[in-house]
């Protein structure tokens, strides 16, 4: 899969590219790859992209490209850890791993300033391949999600970043970017979904749905 990033800082940059159970457990801030920091202020993949925005939803069948509204707008890719094990802060299974690694072979050429993650490990090892193959560490996320949205706006601006949640914490972060006003947004459904957001300070908004992994 090879998605292009169009429009981004007046095209400098050009790339192809849990459940309720989720909650408790103890915590881990260890990266499987190439290990986490905190933010200084705190498989192939298959099916039709959906591009929304505030004037509507077209479908294709094309790689999704990711549009960007004018004033230094952060590029977001969002996505739900993969499958998990068990335990109380358990990492990922082996389709959950091959999952991960399918999500890093999506993101190989989109050039990433920063890595996001939980402090659940399900969340770190989703993102390690990728982080890995960046050479990029992975960042643990500021709490609350509404924070954690204002941080991306304001240190991230003109930049790609991936982040990856749960799906208790993805949709409070969708609702601080205010994506749910835009018409045609998906919400968390099951493993693989990948967000392409594009906001801005000024409240400008896009929305782009793919996929990555096996369905």
């Amino acid at each position: 899969m090879r998605i292009l990033l169009t429009g981004l800082l007046g095209g400098l940059l050009a790339c192809t590219p849990d459940d309720v159970s989720d909650s408790g457990g103890a915590s881990s801030t260890s990266s499987a790859a190439s290990g986490t920091t905190s933010p200084t202020t705190g498989g192939t993949t298959t099916g039709t992209s959906t591009t929304t925005s505030s004037t509507g939803t077209t479908s294709s069948n094309t790689t999704p490209t990711g549009t960007t509204p004018p004033g230094d707008p952060v590029l977001l890719y969002a996505v739900r850890h993969c499958e998990k094990d068990e335990g109380d802060d358990p990492g990922l299974t082996k389709e959950g791993q091959e999952r991960a690694e399918a999500l890093a072979e999506v993101m190989a050429e989109v050039p990433l300033a920063a890595i996001y993650a939980t402090e659940y490990r399900r969340t770190q090892e989703t993102v390690a391949p990728t982080a890995e193959a960046q050479g990029l560490d992975v960042s643990i996320d500021i709490d609350p999600e509404g924070e954690l949205a204002a941080h991306l706006l304001t240190t991230h601006p003109g930049e790609v970043v991936l982040h990856a949640g749960h799906s208790f914490t993805l949709p409070d972060l969708f609702t601080a970017l205010e994506l749910d006003e835009v018409e045609g947004f998906e919400g968390v459904d099951g493993y693989g979904q990948l967000w392409i957001i594009t906001a801005d300070a000024a409240g400008g908004r896009s929305v782009e749905m793919s996929h990555f992994g096996e369905k």
